[in-house]
């Protein structure tokens, strides 16, 4: 998976964030997953105010970029419940789409707090 290089910035705004630009040495579907992966599960923490975990992730290839385009990533929380976050994100070079995806990320469970339980008469 590639991972984002250190001085790479995440601008999160509100319940959106972009990132980019980042250039690939050989940007191949997986490597693009994983650049879109990384940006939404930052979104994610930072919303949940503790750790995720990704429980699902799918991948809508549109066009493969050239191996010299910079790309920018576009990602967004749609939703959010107590206990999971749904997510978009494109990954763009130029003004033409790369990549979209969707995922699902479940909160700690202990951000969740305690079980309830139900009192049967």
């Amino acid at each position: 998976m590639t991972m984002l290089p250190e001085q790479f910035a995440i601008n999160i705004q509100g319940d959106g964030a972009t990132a980019g630009p980042l250039g690939l040495s050989g940007p191949r579907p997986a490597d693009l997953i994983g650049l879109g992966e990384q940006v939404m599960a930052v979104l994610a923490a930072r919303r949940a105010k503790s750790a995720v975990a990704l429980l699902s992730i799918n991948a809508d290839i549109i066009e493969v970029p050239d191996l010299a385009a910079e790309l920018y990533v576009k990602a967004e929380i749609s939703r959010a419940t107590r206990s999971v976050i749904f997510m978009s994100a494109s990954i763009h070079h130029g003004d033409k789409i790369a990549m979209t995806l969707t995922a699902l990320y479940k909160l700690a469970p202990e951000r969740l707090g305690p079980a309830k339980t139900a009192d049967i008469a």
